[in-house]
């Protein structure tokens, strides 16, 4: 064996990772939905008196561990699936236990066997194929097998299990979906929340090389399947940009383009870093309305192409790229070239190792000889040879500390109900930690599982917890063997194909970039994007099996930062192409003392003056009021000094976003100020910056009156003339206009001040001051 192949051995064999904890977003209400949706169908039954019965709506509710995070709109498609897969696997499995008697041995026992193994191998392909992760093949297969050895005497029993199986399975997915009518955009919050964090990881690498590229892999994918959630597509330019406003796509966008933009970067980027994990939180709260976007800190530079690039389809429309972008979440489809073969392998281990392991157990006359064939599914439910084992180590850890808390449990006989109130917590439990390590969901899924089929059919405590114990050992041990002897070259060829296509779109962008391709370069971009990720995947997936793929890791190296390089070209040039978004004119006149295209950008002091600070602001927004409050006054003596001249612009973020119309009405007002003068204009703005409604949600500024008893705080303001330019809104097509123009200028978030086009910091990630009045005049003297 070369020391090559002995290294990959090593690699594939290794159990690392097998006991780390992953963070994992609205775990507490997911758990809580499955608990509830266990408890809703099973209390009719336990209050009637018909507990034994209760086992079957609990099945069924399993559904609900199935599409754990999709947008509402998909998930209620793919539960709707999954309940009717899980109703079937319960209804077929109960015309079989009355069919064939399998309690009493012989060809029954071995039927159910059978349909077992096949069960385990339809649910792991149909799970791959859709890239549904979870426990779902597992759960699928566990209620088939618990009413399979269930009590069905007659088909009526079927009838009754089966119609309670489709009750719970209903009831889940009810409950899956009552979130769609209270937080609509929860599932797309939490999507682009895991995105900033993976992005945020990658802006501070704690590791080697090999680890740089994962954690840029991850990075990657996490903001592909972001776009994916909200229906759209990286940076596309044939729709208009109000098409794709609200913070979570602003926050996508912006995810992108840092994400892009670093492929070149070797030094941290920790304050970015930091700035995404902050608005990570703030997507992570449940807030009612999305909470608008902090000002971001830095330069905007390197994103400079986010606005530019104005708008983004939805994947139905945009083409085949967009499309192949949504397979990154929802699998490309059983029928795709080449998809098939990959994901037989993986099925067929599990169909294998259940039959084995359920046969041998049948042959050695084990109690509950199910719980065998449980195991080496539940083994088997992984990647390749890596996962299969770290899956080992962890059910094994599991089952122990689990098998304690279901002797403990069981030893003291609960009465009926309070073994259905007891798996219901062991459910909420399982959903609460499974996600974030498997070892330890299995410490709560053992005594489930145990409570759950002495629901079904009670037997000893002893037999229970021996039969689990031997069943539990017997089906890891061949779940091992079929992992380390099912082997295959699937994987390698995998690589190569990946590779290749990897390859090819790399040329594809080459060809884009020099002008000779017909295929609109941001359809380039997301080919590129998915191919590299494609690329990542099949290489992890390959490194965990025995059969090394015979591929130079110095080659994928090199193509994965060629695509990562050509993906930065790619998406500056989009930017620099992109039309500008011009709002529709319905030409008014422009204010007094405005100067820019179109008259956008509202002056203090003299436009010949040797410099020029631009200030960037948002009317509703509290950063920009403490940046006002510390600055602006320092700002208007600078300007009155000739230092130079300071050009204002405004944003309306909170108006898209939390809703009303206050920054544009005080935007109308504030030019009806500048028409009496510029010492009017800007001791108004101080004044509507001081009296700025809290919290930024309150929309005091769209009512006239407001305005106008603000005006009163200012000298030489209030007339006939500006009272009624502020009652009628005569600047209200300017004001719409310069807040359609504010994303022109590639600022991300607000305040921003830019002094001859260098950003000076004027705030912390947290939206307190970052630079004090002496300081900001030090950033304007001609040494810099």
């Amino acid at each position: 064996m070369s020391h090559h192949h002995r290294t990959h051995v090593t690699r594939a064999l290794s159990p690392r990772g097998a006991l780390s904890l992953h963070a994992v977003d609205g775990a507490l209400l997911f758990a809580l939905r499955a608990a509830l949706a266990m408890a809703l169908p099973a209390a009719p039954l336990v209050l009637s008196g018909r507990t034994a019965l209760a086992v079957f709506p609990m099945l069924g509710a399993f559904t609900t561990t199935f599409g754990r995070n999709l947008p509402y709109r998909r998930r209620a498609r793919v539960l709707a699936v999954a309940a009717v897969a899980m109703t079937m696997c319960v209804g077929l499995g109960a015309t079989l236990a009355a069919l064939t008697d399998p309690q009493a041995g012989g060809i029954g026992t071995a039927v159910v066997i059978a349909a077992m193994a096949v069960t385990a191998g339809l649910a792991k392909f149909l799970c791959d194929a859709t890239r549904l992760s979870g426990l779902g093949a597992v759960l699928m297969l566990f209620s088939f097998a618990v009413a399979a050895n269930g009590p069905a005497d007659t088909l009526s029993d079927v009838l009754v299990q089966t119609g309670l199986a489709a009750t719970g399975a209903a009831t889940a997915w009810a409950l899956a979906l009552v979130g769609w009518f209270v937080h609509p955009d929860r599932p797309q919050r939490l999507a682009v929340a895991v995105a900033l964090r993976e992005l945020a990881d990658l802006l501070e690498p704690a590791g080697g090389a090999d680890e740089s590229r994962q954690t840029r892999h991850r990075a990657t994918a996490a903001v592909l399947r972001a776009y994916q959630s909200l229906g759209l597509c990286p940076l596309t330019t044939d729709q208009r940009h109000g098409e794709r406003s609200g913070t979570c796509v602003y926050l996508t966008d912006l995810a992108w383009s840092v994400l892009i933009t670093s492929a070149r970067r070797q030094a941290p980027d920790a304050p970015t870093a930091r700035y995404l994990r902050v608005q990570a939180r703030h997507l992570t709260v449940r807030y009612r309305r999305l909470p608008s976007p902090l000002p971001h800190p830095m330069s905007p530079t390197a994103l400079s192409g986010l606005s530019a690039a104005t708008a983004i389809g939805h994947p139905d429309e945009a083409g085949p790229a967009a499309r192949r972008a949504a397979e990154l979440t929802v699998g490309p489809g059983v029928a795709s070239p080449g998809h098939v073969a990959v994901l037989v392998v993986p099925a067929f281990r599990m169909a294998l190792g259940t039959g084995l392991a359920g046969g041998l157990a049948a042959f050695l006359s084990f109690g509950h000889g199910y719980w065998a064939a449980l195991s080496a599914a539940a083994v088997l439910h992984s990647v390749n040879v890596r996962s299969t084992l770290q899956r080992a180590l962890q059910r094994t850890l599991g089952t122990a500390a689990g098998l304690l808390i279901a002797f403990g449990v069981l030893a003291t006989h609960p009465a009926p109900t309070a073994l259905v109130a007891l798996i219901v917590v062991f459910e909420f439990l399982l959903e609460y930690t499974v996600a974030r390590n498997y070892g330890l969901g299995v410490v709560f899924l053992t005594p489930l599982a145990l409570l759950l089929s002495d629901l079904a059919s009670p037997a000893p405590v002893g037999t229970l917890v021996h039969d689990r114990t031997l069943g539990s050992v017997l089906g890891i041990l061949i779940g091992l063997a079929c992992a380390l002897l099912v082997v295959h070259g699937r994987p390698a060829a995998r690589v190569e194909r990946a590779l290749a296509a990897c390859g090819e779109a790399s040329e594809r962008a080459e060809q884009a970039l020099a002008g000779s391709a017909a295929v609109p370069h941001s359809a380039v971009q997301t080919q590129l994007a998915v191919a590299v990720v494609e690329l990542r995947e099949a290489d992890d997936a390959a490194a965990g099996e025995l059969y090394a793929a015979d591929v130079d890791p110095a080659r994928l190296a090199a193509a994965e930062q060629r695509a990562y390089v050509l993906l930065e070209h790619l998406h500056r040039t989009i930017g620099r192409h992109a039309p500008r978004p011009r709002p529709c004119r319905t030409r008014a006149m422009n204010p007094a003392h405005s100067t820019g295209v179109d008259g956008t950008a509202l002056y203090y002091g003299d436009l010949d003056a040797p410099h020029v600070l631009e200030v960037f602001v948002e009317l509703r927004d509290r950063a920009s009021h403490r940046m006002a409050d510390s600055l602006l006054g320092t700002i208007r003596q600078a300007a009155d000094d000739g230092k130079f001249v300071a050009k204002f612009h405004f944003a309306a973020t909170i108006d898209d976003t939390v809703g009303g119309s206050g920054s544009r009405r005080a935007l109308s007002a504030l030019a009806a100020a500048s028409d009496v003068g510029q010492r009017q204009f800007v001791d108004y703005l101080t004044a509507l910056f001081a009296s700025q409604p809290v919290p930024p949600g309150d929309d005091q500024f769209s009512d006239v009156s407001v305005l106008l008893s603000l005006a009163d705080q200012v000298n030489g303001l209030r007339n006939a003339e500006f009272d009624t330019k502020v009652t009628a809104g005569t600047y209200l097509t300017w004001a719409g206009e310069v807040l359609g123009n504010f994303d022109s200028f590639g600022v991300i978030g607000t305040p921003v001040v830019r002094y001859d086009d260098e950003v000076i910091p004027v705030v912390k990630t947290d939206g307190g001051p970052a630079i004090t009045p002496q300081e900001f005049l030090e950033r304007l003297q001609p040494s810099r």
